[in-house]
């Protein structure tokens, strides 16, 4: 579906009356866009990558919403590492050895502790951002990462963002509640 298309299917949820600059509905639009994927896991990345010994930050060139897994290959052996708190481990710098846990600041950055004593094979697994970011110039592109199959709860999701900027919140928690049944029939 193009960008367009979303935004007139979300119309048919809920008329717009007042005049909305185009700027505000591609804001909403990418919005739900990005609620849909982090909720259904609408897209799926892999990342893989070597660590440097004695750096424990790195930034990974795959923007992720969310990591499932990150898992380290030593000697063919895939371990799975374990994901904590971005702080969690207090002697990150002077502890250096075979990583056992990871942080991730997400779109990009991520931490191992304790700090890697040697070059590992890191793999990654998670949600990766939206490839395509709508603008107002780009509206009629068709949408490569979310499926066709949850257009619908995208346009409920923008058409409950236009009624909750009309204060209409009682519609607002209909909406919602369609927007959680359009994510589970979809997902079916």
């Amino acid at each position: 579906m193009t960008g367009h298309q979303y935004i007139n299917l979300a119309k048919t949820y809920y008329s717009v009356e007042m005049f909305l600059p185009d700027e505000i509905m591609v804001r909403f639009l990418n919005l739900a866009r990005q609620r849909v994927n982090r909720l259904m896991n609408a897209t799926y990345g892999e990342y893989s990558f070597t660590t440097t010994a004695n750096e424990c930050c790195y930034a990974l060139q795959k923007p992720f919403e969310r990591l499932f897994r990150v898992s380290i290959v030593e000697n063919r052996i895939t371990r799975e590492l374990t994901p904590i708190a971005t702080g969690d481990f207090p002697f990150k710098e002077s502890l250096k050895a075979r990583p056992i846990y990871y942080s991730f600041i997400p779109p990009s950055i991520i931490e191992f502790y304790p700090t890697p004593n040697s070059a590992y094979k890191i793999l990654v697994y998670g949600t990766p951002s939206l490839f395509l970011t709508y603008t107002t110039t780009n509206l009629s592109t068709n949408d490569t990462d979310i499926p066709d199959s949850y257009a619908e709860a995208v346009s409920i999701d923008i058409a409950k963002r236009l009624a909750m900027l009309d204060q209409q919140y009682e519609l607002t928690g209909l909406l919602e509640s369609m927007f959680i049944t359009k994510l589970q029939e979809s997902k079916i």
